[in-house]
């Protein structure tokens, strides 16, 4: 894999201080978007660059509040154009903010939570359709619930034009764990989510149908405290799921009777990320001793792992794409002392697959 470090463009190390969760996506023609949240004075801000080519654009930022901004995801439309959420606030008082670039700048960001609660941990997907669907956990009535909304012909509504949607209310009053969001080929919507099962922590899957939430289903029955969920979804509409359970990472996906059996992918590890190419080939990244590691699910059975990030670092919060030939992308962030910055990674054609 060719590395670079995302600052000193063209060659990608961002090498501003204090990065954290960055977030990737490919757009049209190859072109590389990514955004994370940047430590500025006493505040966090959301910045963004670009990669047309072999250059990386100057960062700018997207926000620029007193308030901290956090944890961004970001989701590309068919015209090719990023759409970003993330939460911004101050203390326990979050709401969820949304902006779209336009191929020159970001659009004025909008609060499109305004709840009475703690709104946290945005994902954004776009379906086929154009509709953007932004789904977090919000605290008003005291459970966190996981609460939806959609954007299409401009307007954030829901099917009934009611506004927000509460999807589903969880049964712990101290979960602000990231959910899992796919949208597949059909425009379904998809979310998996934690949530207490009598006295364990457990996996839960649920989809939109464009009017109303699914009854929740149990993915599985051995986890111990899943967190750090990515899903996604191929062409034919099965679902990959991949996350975080005390030390290790593992890895399911649905199939016609179910959910398959959870696979232990990498001990010792955390903080994965999991993307699904054109050929439905599951390209997967996520750390371990400070490294960024990267491997592929064929059959049941895992390719690699390859290290892809500099040895004795502090690497992590990795993020993954594909492009339209199935080259993987990957961005994370080291805060290690020699290499701190945002750092990119692609698989070269000379590389072994």
């Amino acid at each position: 894999m060719s590395n670079t470090t995302l600052c000193n463009c063209p060659s990608v190390n961002l090498n501003f201080p204090r990065h954290a969760n960055c977030t990737l996506i490919v757009a049209k023609e190859g072109e590389l978007h990514v955004a994370w949240m940047q430590k500025s004075f006493a505040s966090f801000d959301i910045v963004h660059s670009q990669k047309n080519e072999n250059n990386w654009s100057v960062p700018i930022q997207v926000t620029n509040s007193a308030r901290k901004s956090m944890f961004p995801s970001m989701a590309i439309d068919s015209s090719g154009m990023p759409h970003l959420v993330w939460m911004e606030g101050r203390e326990e008082r979050f709401d969820i903010f949304y902006s779209r670039w336009n191929g020159s700048r970001w659009s004025k960001p909008s609060n499109i939570s305004r709840t009475r609660g703690a709104s946290q941990r945005p994902k954004i997907v776009i379906d086929s359709s154009g509709i953007v669907h932004v789904l977090w956990y919000d605290n008003t009535d005291d459970f966190f619930s996981l609460w939806h909304i959609q954007r299409s012909s401009g307007q954030w509504t829901d099917s009934a034009n009611t506004g927000l949607v509460k999807c589903h209310t969880t049964h712990d009053p101290d979960l602000t764990l990231a959910p899992g969001l796919a949208v597949d080929t059909d425009g379904a919507l998809h979310v998996v989510w934690v949530d207490i099962d009598g006295v364990r922590q457990q996996l839960f899957h649920s989809q939109w149908n464009g009017t109303a939430w699914s009854k929740r289903d149990k993915l599985t029955t051995s986890s111990h405290r899943p967190t750090e969920l990515s899903l996604a979804a191929d062409t034919s509409n099965h679902l990959y799921l991949v996350w975080f359970d005390r030390d290790d990472v593992w890895f399911t996906k649905s199939s016609v009777d179910g959910w398959l059996e959870p696979m232990l992918v990498s001990q010792n590890s955390a903080l994965p990320d999991i993307h699904i190419d054109a050929s439905e080939e599951v390209h997967l990244t996520w750390t371990k001793g400070g490294e960024i590691l990267y491997g592929r699910i064929k059959g049941d059975a895992l390719s690699g792992p390859v290290s892809i990030s500099r040895r004795n670092e502090k690497c992590a919060a990795p993020s993954i794409s594909t492009d339209a030939a199935g080259k993987p992308h990957i961005v994370w962030m080291d805060a290690g002392t020699l290499h701190s910055g945002i750092h990119y990674r692609c698989r070269l054609a000379t590389d072994p697959r």
